[in-house]
Order: C-alpha cells, then structure tokens, then sequence
C-alpha cells in the first residue's frame, strides 16, 4: 500500500551497508521507523533530504507493518552554513523527546501541528530557539495529560496570581502546586520564583508573551529549563536531563553560543 503524508525527519541511523533507517514523526501515522534503502551512497538523488532536521513531503510502501521511503519532495531544513551549534543541538533535543517518548504509530495531529508550527517558527527565527522549543515542551506535557494547576494552590485553593507571593512550589509527579502556607502537606517540592509560575501558566494556557514577559522569559530561561526538566523526569523519565546538563555533557560552552542565536 502507498501512503503520502507530511512528516519531521526526528533520527537517521546507518543500516547494513548502504541503507538508512528514519525516524519520522509523521501527521497520519505519529511516529514510525522507515528504510530508505541504498540512501548512503554518495550519488544518492535524496542526499542530505534524508538527514534531520527537515520537513518534507514523504512517500511510503507500506506491507505487513513495515515502511519503505519511495519518495521526499519539498524539502524545508532547519540547517545553513550559518546555523550554530546550539540552534542544531536545540532541534536534537526536541526530536530526542518525541522520539524517546511517544509510542509507535500512535497519531496525534494536535501535536503534529505544533511542531509543525514550532518549526517554521524556529526556522523563521522571529525569536530565540529556546524560546519555541520551551513552548513546545510546554505543549508536549500538556497534550500528554500533564497539564498544572498554575493559577491555584492544589491544596488551599488559593489564587497564586497576587503579585506579592514571593515564591510557590511544586511536585508535578504529585500533581501539586502550592503556597508557602501549603507545603506541610506535601514533600519534594521543587522552590519557583512567583513571576517564572506566571510565565508557565500562561505558556500551558498557550497565550501568548507580550514583550516584557519575553525579556523575562530570556532572563530567567535558566529557572525554566530546570523546572521543565524536573517536569519530565518527575512524570516521564527520572533519567531526563536538561538542555544545560546536556549542553555540559557535550563540552559546549553555552553562554558563547547563546550569542549566537
């Protein structure tokens, strides 16, 4: 059967001598494993097309479960001779959570379309790539069932939106968000600047950061991508490391490349 759907090229892997073996997380199919066979030879008609980070339009053979590309056109990449190393090491660590948390063959268009827009929007660079992958993971949690209550203390119901709380604090595998009042009840809780929980809250709520919320956002993108991680491990994967920790583990130095976004 012949099957033609969009598709983000997430993971490519040598397979036997000549082939490969793609990761495509797809609008029709979710994420699949597909053979692009003899794609490694160097007269190759797809050439770099079957390297990440790229959007394309893809052709399948489908038999018996398993994919064979037949056909990619339309080709958008995320990669120039300009691109940094970090805006490449960014996309590998949206295409690492896809690809190491959702399920084969599992469609979830909400969720493809946000990448999808997520993409172009890091490709159009209008704003920093932290800032789009942020959004995306925000969403990703979401769209997994792991939305917050931010507005609210889980175990008072007190409104966290004063502006004169300090501080709130969180466990996302308890599912708890609380006050300082509040904190009694529960353990592990993870310590969250108030204005950082507004900023959450509203990327959860998907609306959008006017510019001083963005100047915050850039300012406190460190704050963010701990408690985002925290988020993952806590839920998903104790094992999860951040973008930092990931960055150290790879002897970047991300305050120069930082720069260069």
């Amino acid at each position: 059967m012949i099957i033609k759907t969009t598709a983000i090229l997430l993971q490519s892997r040598k397979y036997k001598e000549k082939d490969k073996l793609l990761t495509f997380f797809t609008s029709d199919l979710g994420r699949i494993l597909v053979l692009c066979k003899s794609s490694r030879s160097s007269l190759h008609r797809w050439g770099c097309s079957t390297e990440p980070p790229v959007f394309g339009y893809i052709q399948l053979y489908e038999k018996k479960g398993f994919y064979t590309l037949t056909e990619i056109c339309a080709v958008e990449s995320l990669w120039s001779p300009a691109s940094s190393l970090s805006s490449l090491l960014i996309f590998q660590y949206f295409a690492h959570v896809l690809d190491r948390f959702l399920p084969y063959g599992n469609p979830q268009p909400e969720l493809f379309q946000k990448a999808q827009s997520v993409f172009f929007q890091w490709k159009a660079k209008q704003k920093e790539g932290l800032f789009y992958l942020f959004q995306f993971l925000v969403f990703f949690l979401a769209s997994q069932g792991y939305a917050q209550p931010w507005q609210t203390c889980s175990h008072c119901g007190k409104s966290l939106e004063n502006n004169a709380i300090e501080y709130i604090y969180c466990n996302f595998s308890q599912g708890v968000i609380c006050c300082k009042n509040c904190t009694g009840a529960y353990h592990g809780l993870l310590t969250i600047e108030n204005p950082v929980r507004h900023l959450l809250s509203k990327m959860f709520q998907e609306k959008p950061l006017n510019e001083e919320e963005y100047q915050l956002f850039t300012t406190h993108w460190m704050q963010i991508d701990k408690i985002l991680s925290t988020f993952f491990s806590q839920v998903l994967d104790q094992r999860f490391a951040s973008l930092v920790h990931t960055y150290a583990s790879l002897k970047v130095d991300w305050i120069e490349e930082k720069e260069k976004l």
